[in-house]
């Protein structure tokens, strides 16, 4: 089976926040030519702060063209393996939905932890694809953040 890039994606993004609440859109292109495609991704969130903690739960909607699905869930005819139950798959546009939070706390100086929480339903086109079992991605980050002033 042919090797599946992760890419790296750059593109246009409008946001805007009124009070707590926040939302972001983006349109993003495949910078590195793996996926040769595009998404769109709108997040829209709120902003909870209780003492020195900061929580910010939000909600993620992609849209993910079928050249991008196509490369990350489809399989060619030359990939097609039917004794390791992979048939020939070509996956089509989709939309994928999410949930996540970023829990910050700020600790010395202009140092802060970060962490970053999500849950992701796969498009049906995913889900339906040989190539996964599940139709949910669980994801988390932990980082240590440096706040440079200017």
């Amino acid at each position: 089976m042919d090797e599946r890039k992760s890419s790296f994606e750059g593109g246009v993004a409008f946001s805007a926040k009124y009070k707590n609440y926040s939302i972001e859109n983006m349109l993003l292109h495949d910078l590195l030519g793996y996926h040769k495609s595009w998404l769109n991704r709108t997040e829209i969130g709120v902003k909870y702060e209780f003492g020195k903690l900061g929580l910010y739960p939000s909600v993620v909607v992609l849209y993910l063209s079928g050249d991008f699905m196509n490369y990350y869930y489809g399989v060619k005819q030359n990939e097609n393996n039917l004794a390791l139950n992979r048939p020939y798959y070509k996956a089509s546009s989709g939309m994928e939905y999410g949930m996540q939070t970023y829990i910050s706390y700020p600790l010395i100086n202009d140092f802060s932890l970060l962490f970053n929480l999500r849950y992701d339903l796969l498009p049906k086109s995913a889900k339906n694809s040989p190539l996964t079992e599940d139709n949910y991605i669980y994801s988390g980050l932990a980082s240590i953040i440096y706040t440079f002033e200017y």
